[in-house]
């Protein structure tokens, strides 16, 4: 499928373009027996048909044939494209894997399939294909026909292979209903799941790499992402869908199925967006989250052992890798933003970059499983929080610990750095919220033993803390207050309690997440604001209720 045209392949022998508004516009007609497969070159300029008769034939849209043709022994089931358009890659009943030029020579042949391939797909840098067969493996070669890999991947036939726009990612489907998502540099299944479609016939990546397609053999065609939460199902075909392919733009889904129909779907009114949202406190993924300070992306600690980052105003999965087999219970981004840490059941600290880099690994105390870190400012230093009330800093050139600071009665939920690095600032399920001095070891408490602390930072200027409690509730303390028992102001999210908070860099906006899985954001005021406010509104009340007292005795 492309912007303008949509082809099809079928068992009369002929190919015909189409429309998008179900025009037929030319009928490409040569091969003796079913055509198998249809592809557009990337340019969108030829087409390339195959077909049981064994040829692959290159055709003009004004529906010309065009020199050479290729002929292959036996049944040919499906060609792909190279990205770059210079290479075809062809699938047959033989368990071998053709690779082509344009002029139709032979270019390599990959042997190793001890069954037919069903499933062909080059990787976007054109620098690997990757083969998925009858006998359930899928195997990764190079353009030299040297087999780098081989994957045990489904019970039975690969039937389906598809790469994420950036190659990091391989998306499979097999015909025992399960789809498969691999990170190909580790070649690790980060995550399976049973789409209950029986077979899966066809599967395609959104061009946003945020959702993908399935085609089943149920008849159905589903919207999935790539943790394997099922978003939209459309039912419509009377047969098995065969294959699903996304328009460039990623706007529109082409389904076509044995019932001898191709449909069009529009994914803009189904508004799939939505249904990522969600995906932020996801039970099943997210234990921590942390946002970036320009308030575009937040990065997630899973249960799972993978970290995942999202693009806020689209709500959409970015990337995400494992961190290891330990759940993730804290995660924190650096200030800018080229470092994560992570904080491990098994009470192991780790700290990765962006891409998915491990940097160090810091080892682990007798202090149980790690609850909480986060890096200072200058990236030099983390400090974690422990399930027995124990706090550490740690050196991240040296890999060095501090002694453990002791004072909380149970595990330490939040730990934050002050921007000079001098202090700290940690909440615990005691219920107490504790200012530490790291020159002169002094601390102070500024709510002692209320309800469970889930969250607390430092405002941009030093001056305040801000936290979150397991009511749901907001509070915001003044560091200048020397007593600091009452908060400076409160207010309730409504959210039930407070997974976690963040802090924009300007100290402007605040942005909670609640167990119920939403996720809110918040505009915080200045002090001299919030005294204006209030002024105008005594003002306003006195203009209208000069009779009444203000206070009752």
């Amino acid at each position: 499928m492309v912007s303008k045209y949509l082809a099809t392949s079928g068992d009369d022998g002929a190919a015909r373009l189409w429309s998008l508004q179900g025009k037929e516009l030319q009928r490409f007609e040569k091969h003796q027996g079913s055509v198998r497969s249809i592809k557009f070159s990337p340019n969108g300029n030829l087409l390339v048909t195959a077909g049981d008769d064994g040829f692959i034939r290159f055709w003009d849209l004004q529906s010309q044939l065009i020199e050479p043709n290729i002929a292959q022994q036996g049944k040919i089931w499906g060609i792909e494209f190279s990205p770059s358009g210079n290479f075809i890659a062809s699938k047959g009943n033989n368990g071998t894997v053709g690779l082509w030029d344009l002029q139709g020579r032979l270019l390599v042949e990959l042997k190793g399939h001890q069954q037919p391939v069903k499933s062909l797909a080059f990787s976007p840098d054109n620098q690997l294909i990757v083969s998925g067969s009858e006998d359930g493996t899928i195997r990764l070669w190079n353009f030299q026909g040297k087999e780098l890999n081989k994957i045990e991947a489904h019970k039975e036939s690969v039937s389906s292979l598809n790469f994420s726009s950036n190659g990091e990612l391989l998306v499979s489907g097999g015909e025992d209903s399960f789809v498969k998502v691999w990170n190909i540099a580790s070649k690790e299944k980060l995550e399976e799941w049973d789409t209950r479609q029986g077979q899966i016939w066809g599967l395609a990546l959104n061009p946003n790499n945020q959702q993908f397609a399935t085609g089943g053999g149920d008849g159905t065609v589903r919207i999935w992402n790539l943790q394997g939460e099922e978003l939209e199902k459309f039912v419509a075909h009377k047969g098995p869908v065969r294959s699903v392919s996304f328009s460039p733009d990623g706007r529109q889904l082409a389904s076509s199925s044995d019932d001898t129909m191709v449909r069009i779907w529009n994914l803009q009114r189904k508004e799939l967006q939505k249904f990522t949202n969600r995906n932020f406190a996801n039970q099943n993924v997210s234990n921590s989250f942390d946002l970036s300070n320009d308030g575009q992306k937040i990065v997630t600690g899973g249960k799972d052992g993978i970290i995942r980052l999202w693009n806020v105003q689209s709500s959409g999965l970015q990337k995400f890798f494992k961190a290891g087999s330990s759940p993730i219970v804290s995660v924190a981004l650096s200030r800018d933003e080229k470092q994560i840490v992570t904080g491990h059941q098994d009470g192991i600290i780790r700290l990765w970059n962006p891409q998915g880099k491990l940097l160090a690994k810091l080892f682990k105390t007798n202090s149980g499983s790690v609850t909480s870190v986060n890096l200072s400012f200058d990236n030099r230093q983390i400090v974690s929080g422990h399930e027995n009330g124990d706090m550490f800093v740690w050196n991240v050139a040296s890999q060095t610990q501090s002694e453990p600071f002791k004072g909380h009665l149970g595990k330490v939920n939040t730990v934050a750095f002050r921007r000079d690095g001098n202090q700290i600032v940690s909440g615990g399920k005691d219920g107490t919220i504790r200012l530490w001095n790291l020159e002169s070891e002094w601390t102070r408490i500024f709510q002692i033993y209320g309800p469970e602390i889930t969250s607390a930072e430092f405002s941009p200027d030093s001056q305040k803390i801000i936290s979150s409690d397991s009511k749901g509730r907001i509070l915001i303390w003044n560091l200048q207050d020397s007593k600091g028992f009452l908060p400076l102001a409160t207010w309730n999210t409504k959210q039930s309690a407070i997974k976690s908070i963040s802090l924009n860099f300007d100290g402007k906006l605040l942005t909670t997440i609640g167990s119920d899985g939403s996720v809110k954001t918040w505009e915080i005021q200045s002090s001299e604001k919030l005294i204006q406010q209030a002024c105008n509104w005594l003002q306003d009340y006195l203009r209208h209720n000069a009779k009444k007292a203000i206070c009752k005795a």
